[in-house]
Parts: structure tokens; sequence; C-alpha cells
């Protein structure tokens, strides 16, 4: 009778912690950098890391997989960094916010056991796309699509939409990223209604080319490109098909930036980029973030081993460096890197190895990793929910399936 207990017990918990977690992602993406209903936000946290807890007792097995135990050590020697900051306040505030992503990991790796889970999380990534272009559209209403195609002028005075309810950048990034996943699931048949999930796709890339996030774009036309391309079992009749698939998609989605006036500042975005490979003059934006990388260059060389301190961002810039690769440099030296992307590296290394050559995730791991590697260059996320989150699926998804291989192995 005891044990009927624990076993429903288990469950409901299991069930609850479930839940939890789709909440609070969904609370994360919605409204944490608005700064909305952050009581929310923290009750949450709170429930989910009682939950959590509790999940984990009853189970009575903790899994401490190599990327938690490679992002605690790189915890850890952010902590030690503290002792010497030049920006402690701000320095508070990131080891906060890591301390958080620490127990998220903690609690996801010792959740996600089995492909039925990793596909809730997957689902999880497009309805917090969807749920955050919805929240966009009824705060700006079909007045944007206006305000959009009225606008003329350099891209620092840009109507870029989402400023106002948050991060115009991140908020490209989640539609972008949720469109990535969708079209996933669509061409696994891992979704019954197909049209919902087409309809998802349109709408969260409506959102995210509004925005006029240029890594937006990048994650939109390469993630699709990965996804297809490496799919599961293609011939080289069905890659060439594919290929054209690709190109087709990719056209059309760059007609439309072309033709459709509301998507200018896109347009203007990427065209002032591509000045910076030319002798044209380029945006201030990307000229700052040029400044910024030479400048951490110069601030790693002077402290190459242990960094800077955590944050000290701050005291150069006074903003962080929208360089994750040059961030960590900055904050905790070439010891600091070297623990948090050795098991990034590490995956990779798997990856190119095949040990998921015949997962039906192969193609979700290679563009998700590459993808995440590729944005460190413009963006700092060792101490995002979000992205830390997309790094345990992907740590799960390769745990997961070498137990796999090895059981079948063993069976044979």
């Amino acid at each position: 009778m005891n044990i009927i207990r624990k076993k429903s017990a288990s469950i409901n918990v299991n069930s609850l912690l479930g839940i939890n977690i789709y909440l609070y992602l969904m609370s994360y993406v919605l409204f944490f950098e608005s700064g909305e209903v952050r009581i929310v936000y923290d009750g949450l946290l709170l429930s989910l890391i009682i939950l959590g807890t509790t999940y984990i007792l009853l189970q009575k097995r903790v899994i401490l997989s190599p990327f938690f135990i490679a992002s605690l050590v790189y915890g850890i020697i952010l902590l030690v960094s503290y002792l010497y900051t030049p920006s402690p306040g701000s320095g508070k505030y990131g080891l906060a916010y890591y301390g958080i992503c620490l127990i998220i990991i903690f609690i996801l790796t010792n959740y996600i056991d089995c492909r039925e889970k990793i596909y809730q999380l997957i689902k999880l990534f497009v309805w917090a796309g969807v749920g955050i272009s919805v929240k966009t559209f009824n705060y700006y209403g079909l007045d944007m699509f206006t305000m959009a195609s009225n606008y003329t002028g350099s891209t620092s005075t840009a109507f870029r939409i989402g400023g106002d309810i948050g991060n115009s950048n991140n908020i490209g990034m989640y539609c972008m990223f949720a469109t990535v996943f969708a079209i996933y699931l669509i061409s696994e048949q891992k979704v019954k209604i197909k049209g919902l999930y087409i309809a998802a796709c349109l709408l969260c890339i409506t959102v995210g080319l509004l925005t006029g996030s240029k890594k937006a774009i990048i994650i939109l036309f390469v993630g699709i490109a990965i996804l297809l391309i490496t799919k599961k079992g293609n011939s080289i009749g069905k890659k060439v098909l594919m290929m054209f698939i690709v190109i087709s998609i990719l056209s059309l989605i760059y007609w439309a930036i072309m033709k459709f006036p509301f998507f200018t500042t896109i347009k203007l975005r990427i065209e002032e980029f591509l000045k910076l490979f030319s002798d044209e003059s380029s945006s201030s934006d990307d000229y700052a973030r040029f400044y910024m990388f030479e400048k951490g260059m110069d601030a790693f060389r002077n402290h190459p081993f242990m960094g800077n301190g955590v944050y000290s961002s701050q005291h150069y810039f006074g903003a962080y460096s929208h360089n994750n690769y040059i961030e960590i440099l900055m904050n905790t030296g070439i010891i600091g890197f070297i623990s948090f992307y050795a098991i990034y590296f590490m995956h990779c290394l798997k990856v190119i190895k095949g040990f998921i050559k015949f997962s039906e995730f192969r193609p979700l791991v290679y563009s998700c990793l590459l993808l995440i590697l590729m944005l460190g260059s413009g963006f700092v996320y060792y101490f995002s929910v979000y992205f830390q989150t997309m790094m345990v699926l992907i740590s799960s998804i390769i745990y997961i399936e070498l137990k796999s291989k090895r059981n079948i192995v063993k069976t044979k």
C-alpha cells in the first residue's frame, strides 16, 4: 500500500513539475525583461525549486550531468571573481542571475529523462514564442504595420517593435527559435494539427522580422537550412530536394523583406551591417560593438588568466559587451572561458563523431548548437535562463540517446 502511495505521489509531483516548468519559462519570456507581474515570476521560481527538490527526493537519485558540473565549476569561478571585480554592484546581479540558471539546469537535468519530456520542452519553446508574439500584437495592434511602413530614415531612429515591452532583439530571437522548433516538429510528423503550427510559424516570423533583429534573421535562415538539410534518413535525391525547398523558403522570406514596406527596418539593418565589410559607412550600433570587442580584448590581455571579475564590462562600457566570448574572457579569463565552453565543444565532438547520427533529434541538435555558438559573437547569454534551458535540452538529448545506444548494445 505504501509503495502504491509513493508511486502515486511521484506521478503527481512529476505532472505538477512539468506544468510549473511550462509556466515558469513562459513567464520568463513574457514578463522577465519588462518587469511586469514580477511577483508571479518569482512565485513560479520558488514553486519550481520546491517541486523540483521534492521530485528528486522521490526519485531517490540525483543526476549530475556533465553540463551541470561544467556550469557549476564556472559558477564557482564567477563567485571567486566577485572578490576582485571593479563592478561589485552589478556583479551581485550577475551572480544572482547565474545562480538561478544553475538551479534551472539542475532541476531540468533531473526532470528530462525520456523522449516524451524532450518533446514537451520543444513544444514549450514554440508556444513561448507564440506567447510573446501575441503579447506584442496585443500591445501595438495592427497600427504597427502602418508605423513601420511610414518610416524613412537611418537605422539609429528606426521603428522596432518590442522595445516598449522588453528587448526587441530578444523578442525577435524568441520568435525565430519558436519557428525553428515548430518546423522541426512538423517535418518529423510530431504534431497532430499541422495547420496550427504553420500558423504559429507565420505569426512568429512576422513579429520576429518587425523587431528588426539581425540575430533573428540568422536564427531563421541558418536554423531552417540546417534542420531540413540534416534531416534523418535523407538519400542524395532527398537532400537535393531539401536543398531546393530550403532555397525556396528562404528566397520567399527574402522577397517578403524586400517587397513589403513594413519590413523596411530589418532591410536597412541588414544593408548597414553588410557595409561593415566594405568602405561604406555603417551604423553607429555596429561600430560600438566593434569598439567593445577591441576594448574587451585589451581588458582580457591585462588579466588573461583570471579575468577582471564578474560584470567587469559594466566598468569599461557601462553595459555588457554584446559578445559572450568577450564577456567571459573579460570576466573570468582563459580559465573561465575553458571551463564554460569545454562542454559546448564536447557536445560538438559527440555530434561530429556521429553519436546521434541515427537519432530523430539530430537536425535539432545540429541547428541549436551551431546557432548558440554563432549568436555568442553578438549576444551575452551565459546568464540567460532561456539559452541555458536550450543547452539543457541539447545535453539531455545527447545523454538519453547515448544511454539508449548503450542499452541496445548490452541487450545484443
